[in-house]
């Protein structure tokens, strides 16, 4: 694959800087925000199903690593987090007292 195409959905290809695997959901109303695997993977497998909407919703925000190493990503049903288990498991909903500090409502 050149520098100069990244993977999009269904095996289509956009024009765009490389990433490692970046995918992106159609119509994202939040932008072209990333998903790489393993949540690409959930939410393309929902989306299949018509269930990735209202399971997940869009994806809101990046990815990120917390400093225990866990990977997370913001959706609009909530934050969703890895962990060590064979697909699809692997994935799951966070509880709010798992979300980072500055996704906690303020009262």
């Amino acid at each position: 694959m050149d520098d100069f195409v990244r993977p999009y959905r269904n095996g289509n290809l956009a024009p765009g800087p490389a990433s490692p695997i970046a995918f992106f959901a159609p119509e994202n109303p939040y932008g072209a925000v990333a998903m790489q695997p393993p949540f690409w993977d959930r939410w393309h497998a929902l989306d299949t199903l018509g269930l990735a909407l209202p399971m997940m919703g869009y994806p809101q925000a990046a990815e990120r690593t917390l400093p225990n190493g866990r990977h997370i990503q913001q959706f609009e049903r909530g934050w969703f987090g890895t962990q060590e288990a064979p697909d699809p498991w692997n994935i799951v909903a966070l509880f709010p007292t798992e979300w980072p500090d500055e996704a906690t409502p303020q009262t």
